[in-house]
């Protein structure tokens, strides 16, 4: 059985205990929080493509909007970088059971990372059984299609690297890959976290646009999920 643990302030905590599970925004999370402690990342949902000219040079290449006609690079891993800022809906949790020591560090911080001292309560969930219910809840709350992701964060390097010729073109949109990072990776001092989070978003959602309130997820099932609740 696996299991995941959020790290609640008191409102939040009994919330949750009556069955309740907040979903917040990526653009929510970027414009509103500040720092470096859980949930409060600037570059939340930022998708960073890198790309390198393989020959030093454009001759003719258009990324996105923007055309390069005849220009020389001097040969840096970084030639271009676009950064297009996306959204999902995310709700994280720490992967695994309660860990005392983990809330600790997440209350009081570490290094860079800066602790937020309202957590002082915990929950933890049946992973499989809560996402069966917050699967049955999309299904029951939105008018369209939704998908919901759910993962482990991994702590590295967002961006994504690509190597463009002297002639060529990439679509507006960011890659595929470069929107799973801007959700899934998040940077290395952050790692203490050891987050794992939901992602849910309307299947043909346009990443570059939309300013959403939080959502809660609230179900008898999210709720028997639950297997331990408690304060530190």
């Amino acid at each position: 059985m696996r299991y995941v643990t959020k790290f609640l302030g008191e409102h939040g905590f009994a919330a949750a205990q009556q069955g309740s599970f907040k979903f917040g925004t990526l653009e929510e999370y970027r414009s509103s929080e500040s720092g470096h402690s859980r949930m409060s990342d600037d570059r939340e949902g930022v998708a960073t493509e890198d790309f390198q000219f393989t020959e030093g040079r454009a001759d003719d290449v258009t990324i996105g909007g923007i055309r390069i006609l005849n220009c020389n690079f001097e040969g840096n891993k970084i030639d271009f970088r676009r950064e297009t800022q996306s959204n999902a809906f995310v709700a994280c949790c720490s992967f695994g059971p309660y860990d005392r020591s983990t809330h600790i560090k997440i209350i009081k911080g570490q290094g860079e990372y800066q602790g937020n001292d309202d957590l002082g309560y915990y929950v933890v969930y049946d992973l499989g059984k809560l996402s069966v219910a917050l699967h049955d809840w999309a299904a029951r709350n939105f008018r369209c299609n939704v998908k919901l992701r759910g993962e482990q964060v991994r702590y590295a390097e967002r961006a994504v690297h690509e190597e463009i010729g002297v002639i060529g073109s990439v679509p507006s949109q960011p890659s595929r890959d470069a929107i799973w990072n801007a959700i899934f990776v998040k940077p290395r001092f952050y790692s203490i976290e050891n987050e794992f989070r939901f992602a849910l978003f309307p299947e043909k959602l346009d990443f570059t646009n939309g300013k959403w309130l939080s959502i809660f997820a609230e179900s008898r099932a999210i709720q028997s999920a639950i297997c331990q609740t408690g304060r530190i």
